[in-house]
């Protein structure tokens, strides 16, 4: 009977290690980026289709309202997480001119949040 060597006996498992299918791990920041892009995306039905801050007149405000403190439920992990919410401040921020008004009377607390996420990230 043959022996096999030990560099045979070792090389088999490092090979079925390496054709192993990847597993891919979720992003830490999943569930807060999903929630800015849907907070994002209702903002924008709201504008292109609602008019009225009555969630029982304007179903596009009832959106907003119930996607804003999904959002704003999540602190950032990672750099992608704090950008995510750099884009719901700047969407908040433009005016229908295209400009950007950073004043909290329109982005409310979200240019603070960034703000503190990426000195917290970053210490």
């Amino acid at each position: 009977m043959r022996s096999v060597s030990r560099r045979a006996a070792l090389a088999v498992p490092a090979a079925a290690v390496l054709a192993a299918p990847a597993v891919a791990l979720p992003h830490p920041d999943a569930e807060l980026m999903d929630a800015c892009r849907a907070y994002i995306a209702a903002s924008q039905d709201y504008d292109a289709h609602g008019g009225y801050l009555d969630y029982e007149v304007c179903p596009w405000w009832a959106a907003v309202g119930a996607a804003a403190p999904r959002a704003e439920s999540y602190e950032p992990r990672t750099m992608a997480g704090v950008r995510a919410m750099a884009e719901v401040a700047a969407h908040l921020a433009r005016q229908p001119d295209g400009e950007l008004d950073w004043s909290d009377s329109f982005t409310g607390a979200w240019p603070a949040r960034v703000c503190q996420a990426v000195l917290r990230l970053t210490a």
